[in-house]
């Protein structure tokens, strides 16, 4: 039938020859071609299953939507370890080209996960005064291809990857494709729909936190990874509902009973579980990478500081096209690593004040920065076991234009539960 002919794909018709080597598009190591050919005939096969994409004819695609099929790519990674490789994700292409605010899916924030670990160490909530090792645990759910299982809603015409290229073909979209512009936002709705359905109530302030007022259930969804807090009877049947809706892998849970697992990593980063309550810690890849974009190795300096304020004397010589797309990028990252390392927020805020147009002297004030963080591989988040707590304690500060150079002023500020920190910031 139509669907049957439209999703024949790589198996059946002979996979390509790959040539030259493979590297990885995040860290830039070079990958094991086999694991990467083997990865993306996994992926081919996860399309063929899940029946993403009907092929039809390019004409098609033209007279539906009056341009070309969207253009696919192949993205090639590492996101395990030495020990266990994972490679490749086929993604589409389709460009931003206006501010669709139709096409918006929400993203919880860090804060939200973080609140869920310090609940876990709470009295009242996660545990009951001298029950401490039968309270409540932490259940971590990842839903396989989660955009698979969410039905396409726009009409969609892509590009065939060359594991199914067929002359004078497209793909039609049945299901969504990462790369689409509204496939995160189909996806939220599906596994809303989900939520609610088993009885959950949406948060008001973020779409992707949950709460099961009858089975005390508590989850926060960061795209396809579902972190829940909950007694154990009730975390094993939110297991089972979710299996019931989507294909699952359970990543692991961890609690304070003595046969409980203890650690888990969850969005690159680590998280504990220790006899005085639960360890969180950043993702330090981070650093290494950085490092070695600025030159810097095993052998150099290290600084107590991540910055000097009003350090303005140094070389304004602007740096050229590509050190500038270095420095962006290096700062993106110290960007994503300051939401877990509150000591160099500052530095990464005024740092990022030079990325339309770094000199040297910025790019000497970011080997500085790095410095620091060589000096200071490790930052652990402590969320000790705490009594009872009642609300949330924020505390701010700002100066008055204290920027000798801008004359803007920098507010900063540390939001808390009980004893442990769930939020900082520093902005201008």
């Amino acid at each position: 039938d139509y669907y049957s002919i439209g999703c024949m794909c790589a198996v059946d018709v002979g996979l390509p020859e790959y040539e030259g080597e493979f590297w990885d598009d995040i860290s830039g190591k070079l990958l094991n071609k086999e694991g990467v050919i083997r990865a993306r005939q996994e992926e081919m096969k996860e399309f063929r299953e899940h029946r993403v994409y009907v092929k039809v004819p390019i004409k098609e695609c033209y007279d539906v939507t009056g341009k070309a099929p969207v253009g696919v790519k192949w993205i090639d990674i590492n996101k395990g370890d030495e020990a266990n490789k994972e490679y490749s994700r086929l993604v589409a292409q389709e460009i931003k080209r206006d501010n669709r605010e139709d096409l918006f899916a929400a993203t919880p924030p860090l804060e939200a996960k973080k609140l869920l670990f310090s609940l876990a160490a709470t009295e009242g909530v996660g545990y009951e005064e001298g029950r401490r090792h039968h309270g409540m645990k932490l259940d971590f759910i990842d839903i396989r291809k989660a955009f698979f299982h969410a039905d396409a809603r726009r009409e969609v015409y892509i590009e065939l990857p060359m594991e199914d290229h067929e002359e004078g073909k497209c793909g039609k979209l049945r299901k969504s494709f990462y790369g689409t512009r509204d496939a995160a936002q189909n996806w939220m709705e599906a596994y809303i729909k989900a939520m609610e359905d088993m009885g959950f109530t949406r948060g008001i302030a973020s779409p992707c936190t949950f709460w099961h007022a009858r089975r005390e259930l508590r989850t926060v969804v960061h795209g396809d990874d579902f972190a829940t807090l909950g007694y154990e009877e009730q975390l094993d049947w939110f297991k089972g509902e979710m299996a019931k809706r989507f294909e699952c892998k359970h990543r692991g849970r961890i609690g304070p009973a003595d046969k409980d697992e203890k650690e888990m990593r969850i969005l690159n980063r680590i998280v504990t579980w220790t006899a005085s309550g639960i360890q969180y810690e950043g993702d330090q890849r981070h650093v290494e990478i950085a490092m070695r974009h600025l030159g810097l190795d095993e052998g150099s300096r290290e600084v107590g500081v991540p910055i000097v304020k009003d350090d303005e004397k140094g070389s304004i010589i602007e740096l050229d096209k590509s050190a500038a797309k270095q420095y962006r990028g290096i700062i993106a990252r110290m960007n994503y690593l300051g939401q877990d390392r509150s000591q160099i927020q500052f530095a990464v805020k005024e740092l990022s004040r030079a990325m339309a147009k770094p000199t040297e002297h910025d790019r000497g004030k970011l080997k500085k920065l790095v410095r620091f963080l060589k000096g200071c591989p490790r930052y652990i988040n402590h969320y000790s076991y705490q009594g009872r707590v009642e609300g949330i304690i924020v505390w701010t500060d700002a100066d008055f234009a204290g920027c000798k150079k801008g004359r803007k002023s920098t507010s900063g500020g540390i939001m808390q539960h009980g004893s442990h920190v769930i939020e900082s910031w520093s902005t201008n």
